[in-house]
């Protein structure tokens, strides 16, 4: 399993948050996606994965040591890209960053990992439309985790 852990006070000069800033600890889906990846490590081996929603980096660290050729982990906070390149540094794996909203953007992966993006019914249909643009126009596989909004016009 990835290691995700911070030593020697890395994060003593962030401002304080309240309660679970949500890059400083592991969702459900992006656990989900973890495993999926860890049990079927073929999906990734040799391609270019995106993590989009990153979070902590956990599915875009674990696809890349499970030899996916080039991993990015997007998340559009500047802390979590700050927390991911710390837990991929601990992992010893490379992987880019970037903060950009990549919504509406042609992003040309092999693999898109999706996971707790679906908490807004508004940014799940945006999400859920863009990530269905990747799969038709650039023929990503896109994997999702997490709980996501039932809509039966989506066909991911």
């Amino acid at each position: 399993m990835a290691n995700l852990a911070l030593e020697n006070n890395e994060l003593d000069h962030v401002p304080k948050f309240g309660p679970d800033p949500f890059w400083a600890f592991v969702w459900p889906g992006s656990y989900a996606l973890h495993r999926f990846i860890n049990a079927d490590p073929h999906v990734v081996k040799d391609k270019n994965v995106l993590d989009f929603a990153s979070g902590c980096g956990l599915a875009a660290i674990t696809a890349k040591l499970n030899n996916a050729h080039a991993v990015s982990a997007n998340d559009i906070d500047l802390y979590s890209a700050a927390s991911i390149e710390m837990n991929a540094s601990l992992n010893n794996v490379d992987i880019s960053t970037t903060t950009g909203n990549l919504i509406g953007e042609d992003v040309k992966q092999d693999v898109i990992l999706a996971g707790d993006i679906f908490y807004e019914e508004a940014l799940g249909a945006d999400v859920m439309k863009w990530l269905e643009s990747q799969r038709e126009n650039n023929n990503s596989r896109v994997f999702i985790g997490g709980e996501c909004y039932s809509n039966p016009n989506f066909n991911l």
